[in-house]
């Protein structure tokens, strides 16, 4: 997502950019596990926090990457989450009093197909 804003209430993130490029989860063939989920900004966080959460089928999971101030660069955290074929995978960002604002974040996602 680009130029992050202050604080904001959970949003899903839209795939491949800023842009409606595509606006659903996403789904998979296959059943499987993720493994982990990351965050990362290009401009250094100097306040507040960030938090990137995986949602699964409609619900939040619990297993968020934060960046705050032991982490302003980058968030990696490993968990082990199973999924079925079909079932919607998101990912909500909630901000709070974060700067710098023009930051870009990206989020990364690991899954193990099975």
């Amino acid at each position: 997502e680009e130029n992050v804003p202050g604080t904001r209430a959970a949003t899903r993130l839209y795939r491949f950019g800023n842009a409606a490029v595509r606006t659903v989860g996403a789904a998979w063939g296959r059943a499987g596990r993720i493994t982990g989920l990351g965050v990362a900004v290009n401009d250094p966080r100097t306040a507040g926090t960030a938090t990137l959460e995986i949602w699964l089928a409609g619900s939040a999971t619990g297993v968020t990457a934060v960046l705050d101030d032991s982490s302003t660069t980058g968030a990696w955290e490993v968990t082990d989450i199973s999924f079925e074929v079909g079932e919607l995978i998101e990912l909500y960002l909630t901000t709070s009093s974060w700067t710098p604002t023009g930051a870009d974040i990206q989020a990364m996602l690991e899954v193990v197909l099975t």
